[in-house]
């Protein structure tokens, strides 16, 4: 298998696990407080990537390789903030497809800016990519969309691109040790926001097992998309990655019995044309 190949299949496999994360993630909160599910959920993650950087004991990186960490770490927790603001005011039919959307974008843009375009048939895969994002993103909720609706959501989407940024750089000369440095500072930053949010809140009943999944999944996404990135462009690794959105409504689909809109099954064919069109380029 070539090494275009290879990239695509690991962002196809960073969107799957992504998307199993958020499906893990939306589980628990329906059965806990959500602010405890979010940082426990971190400290899970931490801990895997402590147990997988024993196990694979590779070696301690250079400055450069912590330093793009942390700060995809950074920007990954502030877009997690901005999201959460921006589901509690405005509509999620509008905070969905418009932070997922700004998460991809922004990686192609440096992409680009950085080793110019990608094929021509890429290109279109990209657009499609974008076209699908909007659709399995968007609620059945009618809405007016506000202009001050969308600040909120394009900064997530900024602090997600910027993670992607962040964390391709970092994995040029490591996988574990971007995956922890990013982990340390990112959860540094949810707690000190959300350890503050809970501060005299019953935590209830604590959904362990599907906090377990959520964790782990979450550092699985990230190692995957490490790997995407490594192996192809960033634009490529970032697009497909995005499509998480997919499996997260699949999942609920098949295990919730959740209805899908029309839009939502256009939205799936659309992701299927669009890996076919990447995987041409």
């Amino acid at each position: 298998m070539g090494s275009e190949a290879l990239a695509i299949a690991y962002g196809v496999g960073s969107a799957l696990t992504w998307g199993a994360a958020d499906f893990s993630g939306g589980m628990a909160s329906k059965r806990g407080n959500v602010y405890a599910v979010v940082l426990f959920s971190q400290f899970v993650g931490l801990f895997f990537i402590l147990a997988l950087l024993g196990a694979t004991g590779e070696e301690y990186p250079g400055a450069s390789t912590l330093i793009y960490g942390g700060l995809a770490g950074l920007s990954g927790a502030l877009g997690l903030i901005c999201l959460y603001k921006g589901l509690a005011r405005s509509p999620m039919a509008v905070v969905a497809p418009v932070s997922a959307v700004v998460t991809a974008l922004l990686p192609v843009l440096v992409a680009v800016i950085l080793h110019g375009l990608p094929p021509v048939l890429q290109i279109a895969g990209f657009f499609l990519a974008l076209v699908s994002i909007c659709l399995v993103s968007w609620t059945r909720q009618s809405v007016r969309i506000r202009q001050e609706d969308m600040l909120l959501p394009v900064l997530a989407g900024m602090g997600f691109g910027g993670f992607f940024v962040g964390i391709h750089y970092a994995g040029y000369s490591g996988f574990a040790w971007p995956l922890l440095s990013a982990k340390i500072v990112g959860l540094t930053v949810l707690s000190l926001v959300l350890g503050f949010k809970l501060r005299g809140q019953s935590l209830g009943h604590t959904p362990w097992r599907w906090i377990l999944w959520a964790g782990i999944l979450d550092v699985a996404g990230n190692g995957l998309f490490i790997l995407a990135s490594q192996t192809g462009r960033l634009d490529l690794a970032s697009v497909l990655a995005s499509l998480y959105p997919a499996s997260t409504v699949l999942l609920a689909w098949r295990i919730l019995k959740e209805r899908m809109t029309g839009g939502q099954w256009v939205g799936m064919a659309t992701t299927l044309a669009a890996l076919a069109l990447i995987s041409m380029g």
